[in-house]
């Protein structure tokens, strides 16, 4: 596992948690690894960039917690406030705000619905959805057309 695929799956994880513990909860993200020591060290480093980002705080629990045995300590790590609350900002460049917009446009317009037209001087979050929205009706296309993948294999 790499650091950015430690990201995703504690992305995931953090959607229905507040907090998380490496001991406890690695299994959550990782429940099949063939060197879990080192997925471990990838979870650590991704837990770590967020610490210094400030998405997560680090609470190190020690004596003061009852439940922890005599000189054992328990690392916590608790997001400061809830991931759908955490807006990110993209820069994009003129040329791929153009070629955002054209592709928008070109499947409204196709579909014969405008309501979504984009303007390229002006993108927006609901832009950069309309993309995924447009990507997902593909790949379900894509699964209609040639058969959903059970098991590795096509129908």
């Amino acid at each position: 596992m790499t650091v950015f695929e430690a990201y995703g799956k504690l992305w995931e994880f953090f959607k229905d948690a507040d907090s998380f513990v490496l001991e406890e909860d690695f299994r959550k993200i990782a429940l099949i690894t063939e060197s879990p020591t080192r997925d471990r060290a990838a979870v650590q480093s991704a837990l770590d960039d967020w610490v210094e980002s400030k998405l997560l705080t680090r609470q190190e629990q020690g004596e003061w917690n009852k439940e922890l045995k005599n000189n054992e300590t328990k690392i916590v790590y608790v997001l400061k406030k809830p991931m759908d609350s955490n807006e990110q900002s993209v820069n994009v460049s003129a040329q791929m705000a153009s070629y955002m917009s054209r592709e928008i446009n070109d499947f409204c317009d196709l579909i014969a619905d405008k309501t979504d037209w984009s303007d390229p001087s002006d993108i927006t979050s609901k832009d950069l959805l309309n993309v995924m929205h447009i990507l997902n009706f593909y790949k379900e296309k894509y699964k209609d057309e040639f058969g959903a993948i059970d098991s590795g294999k096509k129908k």
